[in-house]
């Protein structure tokens, strides 16, 4: 019964439970693969220079990545798909968005300035190229 359970810790793979009367049963559900790291990288293309910093959310996540460097956002569960928006910034404008390895680059919309992408096992890397306006 939900009332036996304790503390979950995802990361360690345990709970602790009360032990009743009648059955207590424990359910495990596992991802495959484990987890994945997202790196998001922002390529200083024509008219940016190196360093200027860039704003990107994931879902209710905020990142701020410098053009010519990536930024981790973390490890998840390898399957998840995540949408990555790049937030407007005065003067550039995104004109190419990939993502590696390639068989993880789900749509991408330059107009919107967002890309969709799966984690995989290892890393997967996520490019926006921004240029001046």
């Amino acid at each position: 019964p939900a009332e036996r359970q304790g503390t979950v810790d995802l990361w360690a793979g345990t709970v602790s439970v009360t032990i009743g009367t009648g059955l207590t049963e424990v359910d495990f559900t596992n991802t495959v693969g484990g987890l994945g790291l997202l790196k998001i990288c922002k390529i200083a293309g024509s008219g940016v220079t190196p360093g200027t910093r860039f704003s990107f959310a994931i879902g209710s996540t905020t990142l701020v990545v410098p053009a010519g460097y990536c930024v981790r956002d973390g490890l998840m569960p390898v399957g998840t798909v995540v949408t990555i928006s790049e937030l407007s910034s005065a003067g550039t404008v995104a004109s190419a968005i990939s993502v590696l390895p390639a068989d993880r680059q789900g749509a991408v919309d330059l107009n919107a300035q967002t890309v969709t992408a799966t984690v995989g096992i290892g890393v997967t890397e996520v490019y926006f190229t921004n240029v001046s306006r």
